[in-house]
């Protein structure tokens, strides 16, 4: 994987001039979650039997917050300062 990683965006050595850096992979993660949530009974109307995107981002809503109970340290990042260093958040 790594070397087809470095085939596809080079040299992890040109990572070094960045002092911070985000990968976003709960966007993909919220994605995929949201998908299987379309596909649960709760996000299918009761009246009509079609789609009900309430409930999907209802049942979304749920897990997340189930997530954030299960491990409440990688839920948030809380900066208490201005001057405070957003990498210090992850030391």
């Amino acid at each position: 994987h790594f070397a087809r990683v470095c085939d596809a965006f080079g040299s992890p050595a040109q990572l070094a001039k960045y002092q911070t850096i985000f990968v976003d992979s709960i966007t993909v993660a919220s994605r995929l979650c949201l998908q299987h949530c379309k596909g649960q009974p709760q996000a299918v109307s009761d009246r009509s039997g079609k789609a009900d995107l309430r409930g999907a981002y209802g049942l979304l809503g749920q897990e997340r917050d189930s997530a954030e109970l299960m491990d409440p340290g990688h839920a948030t990042a809380r900066i208490d300062h201005p001057s405070q260093e957003i990498s210090s958040l992850w030391a």
